[in-house]
């Protein structure tokens, strides 16, 4: 949903060609390639399959944090409309990324959380970015993030063990265990960021 267009490649018509998606159709591309990083065990696409269900996984837990803009998120993924942006990301670039960024009431993180985030293990990740369609679509924003560990095979089972952190306003969330039922147990970590938040800059 976040896509715009394609850049295609044509033997008549020549190479990287901006092709808006409403003029593809499934009869018109044989395949899609998707890049490897160099040191990534898996590619965006299984990254995004995961990220889609850690992020239902956490749909429990992000209720319980009062805020408008988790309320609205929500109702949007509970609809089917969900959007997430996936990017590789390194541990440097995604605290700088963090460093970077402020709310939409100009609020940034504070450094004491940025350096206890150095503590994030993986060097190499994938980066969820998750948003809603007006939001995106309109001025290039997310609500939150998910990082998960690049460095590990991709399993599809939903384990969190590729699991690293989830951002959202007020809050950072972290997987701690699963209860006698088979749940995910999280633990919060507050942010001074309350609203959306700009997305990466690729």
């Amino acid at each position: 949903m976040w896509l715009s267009s394609f850049i295609g490649h044509d033997d008549n018509f020549g190479s990287n060609l901006c092709i808006p998606k409403g003029y593809m159709s499934r009869d018109l591309a044989q395949y899609v390639v998707a890049l490897l990083p160099r040191g990534f065990e898996y590619n965006g696409l299984f990254a995004e399959f995961a990220a889609s269900d850690y992020f239902y996984s956490l749909v429990e837990e992000i209720a319980k944090v009062q805020n408008p803009w988790l309320d609205r998120l929500l109702r949007y993924a509970l609809d089917g409309r969900l959007i997430l942006r996936t990017v590789p990301i390194t541990q440097e670039a995604y605290l700088r990324h963090l460093g970077e960024i402020d709310d939409w009431d100009e609020i940034r993180e504070n450094s004491e959380t940025l350096r206890l985030l150095q503590a994030i293990k993986p060097q190499r990740m994938w980066m969820i970015e998750v948003s809603i369609p007006d939001l995106f679509s309109t001025n290039k924003r997310k609500i939150g993030e998910l990082l998960l560990d690049a460095t590990r095979p991709y399993t599809p089972n939903v384990d969190f063990t590729l699991f690293v952190l989830a951002r959202f306003p007020g809050c950072y969330l972290f997987f701690e265990k699963t209860d006698a039922a088979g749940r995910p147990e999280f633990s919060r970590v507050p942010s001074l960021m309350t609203s959306h938040t700009a997305m990466l800059r690729c």
